[in-house]
């Protein structure tokens, strides 16, 4: 269970910082697309000018982590030895390690910092994500800990601090680590993010009132994502609550206006019920619906998983599947 837990709590992000991703249908993916490909020039030309622009360097690293890009990190330490003296040159390159669980450039980063600038609490946040992620408990609660003494105020060093505890096999420390969690973290932006932690725990330690609770909690939020409100559907299915059919029809009623969410609850229907179940939701979405990527991607699946062969011809004919 301790292994569990801590997969489970690793921060995908080194400042708690939440990062909403939503997927896009075939027109808003295709305009993300050209986008993405404008800014692109925009940002080569800007190199072709001048091909040591630290922020020309610095936008484009901050673009390719933004679409999750691993060369994000490339750029990141191109643009460190292009202006080597700053430090928030450093700590980005550290932050954007850490986010693509590169340990060792993360450990590299962390260790060019100047010795004036590992005392301040950025310094001691990024190294409690390092050791946390290396599996040093003790060392990651040392770091936050500082980072809290140093920025008392700061409500991320509270719930990074908590969430170490949190995991603790020690009953005493991960009950205070709970209270703390409830009580403390009341920041809109990371409320949410408490809850994901408080649920995970839970939910590992099968205290399914609690883990109900958070959930319900956190479905509610106004940042809840909609992956937040199907994992609330599958606590009350375990739960076998008389919530679960409402909750569902609610979720099926919310995925009539997105393909991204239908996507979601169609691949939920097929693994939790069965694939029969979720292609008779999906093909009778709105044809509109139906038709708009990611959608037709489950379509497919559930009628491979069936072995419905002319079905699935039939569909994949008719479709425009772009880049795929």
């Amino acid at each position: 269970m301790k292994s569990l837990l801590k997969k489970l709590l690793i921060f995908a992000t080194v400042m708690t910082l939440v990062a909403a991703a939503a997927g896009l249908g075939r027109r808003a993916y295709k305009k993300s697309e050209e986008d993405w490909r404008n800014a692109g020039l925009c940002l080569q030309r800007v190199l072709q000018i001048n091909p040591l622009s630290v922020a020309g360097g610095r936008r484009i690293a901050d673009m390719l982590e933004a679409n999750g890009s691993p060369n994000a990190l490339t750029w990141r330490i191109r643009t460190m030895k292009l202006e080597p003296d700053n430090v928030t040159n450093r700590f980005a390159w550290a932050q954007t390690a850490l986010r693509e669980q590169n340990l060792a450039s993360a450990a590299e980063a962390l260790a060019s910092i100047p010795a004036a600038d590992q005392t301040t609490a950025e310094f001691h946040k990024l190294a409690g994500a390092l050791a946390w992620n290396q599996g040093r408990p003790g060392e990651a609660e040392k770091q936050y800990t500082e980072a809290l003494r140093l920025e008392p105020k700061n409500q991320a060093n509270i719930l990074n601090l908590e969430t170490i505890r949190l995991a603790s096999t020690n009953q005493t420390i991960s009950t205070a680590a709970r209270l703390a969690l409830e009580k403390n973290v009341t920041d809109p932006i990371l409320r949410p993010v408490a809850l994901r932690h408080l649920l995970t725990v839970a939910a590992a330690r099968h205290e399914s009132a609690r883990a109900v609770t958070y959930a319900k909690a956190l479905a509610a939020d106004p940042a809840a994502t909609f992956s937040d409100k199907i994992e609330y559907l599958q606590i009350l299915r375990t739960t076998r609550s008389d919530d679960f059919d409402p909750w569902l029809a609610t979720l099926k009623t919310a995925a009539l206006h997105s393909a991204p969410e239908a996507f979601a609850l169609g691949q939920w229907l097929a693994s939790a019920q069965n694939p029969g179940t979720a292609l008779r939701w999906l093909q009778a979405l709105p044809p509109t619906l139906e038709t708009n990527l990611p959608v037709p991607l489950v379509i497919t699946d559930c009628q491979i998983a069936l072995k419905d062969w002319n079905g699935l011809l039939a569909f994949v004919g008719r479709q425009d599947w772009g880049a795929l």
